[in-house]
């Protein structure tokens, strides 16, 4: 039993005996035959899993229901939900926030009930933390506004999905894309919105190279004196108070100009913007935790994985072709 769990790595045995035995079984020249590996997984599983086992989805919001005001954390929930039923899982949501809540009161929660897989939900603020008794979960997290412990994780792939956007704006005729994000969404997004953005324009005439807008907070003179300067034909952000800004200026202050939502949601109806498939990226969230789980993995992973996904463009009016604007 002992070499069993060595092999595959099993945080029950210490970590010296493990290296130990597995370092015997490669120079005897063992080599694990796939099939069978899946098989027993399965069988385990099948063994040791109570019906509708639990994965705690763990939320941080100042209140219980905050997270739900953003459609996109929602969808993701929603994908991790869909994702953990068709793996017999049941998600049950945790708020670390509640009065007298807090890590060490959740992690004797957990392991009480006998919970051992954990998702972290987007956190109301980048760049924030969390300290639970990471040894006996099986974990990972949405998005990059865990800075700390750093776990597994999947998030939209940011990058692509700015480059996707650009290269649909250049083929409906746009010249001079400009980028206005707050300072809390290009965090979130760990910099990668602002990273393409800048890496894109280098491809561009250096006439149509525009500097981001990248402010904590907006206002209309701000928004008006840099597209003044600037002059750009199509605008692309995540906050949809720059939209109703710039409709506002568009009554005389500055001339009409496009607009793309980076956080495009099926409520914004006739807007034009990328769908960054948070649905999916909350189902990729539950096949990290539960492979951690078949596997008998726990704690913090010395190198963490982070699975991309693809997003899609949405075409709107606020983007049509320049001719026929």
């Amino acid at each position: 039993m002992s070499v069993s769990l060595a092999l595959r790595n099993h945080p029950s045995l210490p970590i010296a005996t493990r290296a130990r035995l597995q370092e015997i079984a490669r120079n005897l020249g063992y080599r694990p035959n796939p099939m069978i590996s899946a098989l027993m997984r399965s069988l385990r599983v099948r063994r040791t899993r109570p019906p509708a086992a639990i994965l705690a989805y763990i939320t941080a919001f100042p209140s219980r229901d905050g997270w739900r005001r953003r459609p996109m954390f929602r969808r993701a929930f929603e994908g991790a939900q869909h994702r953990a039923d068709q793996l017999g899982y049941r998600l049950e949501e945790f708020w670390l926030s509640e009065p007298g809540m807090n890590s060490q009161r959740l992690s004797q929660i957990l392991r009480a009930r006998g919970i051992c897989g954990v998702l972290i939900a987007p956190l109301p603020r980048p760049r924030g933390h969390c300290s639970l008794d990471w040894d006996q979960f099986a974990s990972a997290t949405i998005g990059y506004s865990l800075l700390r412990p750093s776990l597994h994780r999947a998030e939209n792939h940011q990058a692509r999905t700015m480059h996707l956007a650009l290269r649909r704006l250049a083929k409906l005729g746009y010249r001079r894309p400009g980028l206005v994000l707050s300072e809390r969404f290009d965090a979130r997004g760990d910099y990668n919105w602002s990273a393409a953005f800048l890496a894109r324009q280098h491809r561009l005439a250096a006439d149509d190279m525009i500097p981001p807008l990248i402010a904590s907070e907006f206002s209309a003179p701000l928004l008006r004196k840099w597209f003044r300067r600037h002059r750009p034909d199509v605008i692309l952000s995540g906050d949809i108070a720059v939209f109703r800004c710039l409709r506002t200026l568009s009554r005389g202050q500055i001339p009409p100009v496009g607009f793309v939502h980076l956080e495009w949601s099926s409520d914004l109806e006739g807007i034009a913007g990328v769908r960054q498939n948070a649905w999916r990226v909350g189902a990729a969230t539950v096949d990290l935790v539960v492979e951690q789980l078949e596997h008998g993995i726990s704690g913090i992973p010395d190198v963490p994985k982070t699975v991309l996904i693809e997003g899609e463009w949405m075409d709107g009016v606020t983007a049509r072709p320049l001719a026929a604007r």
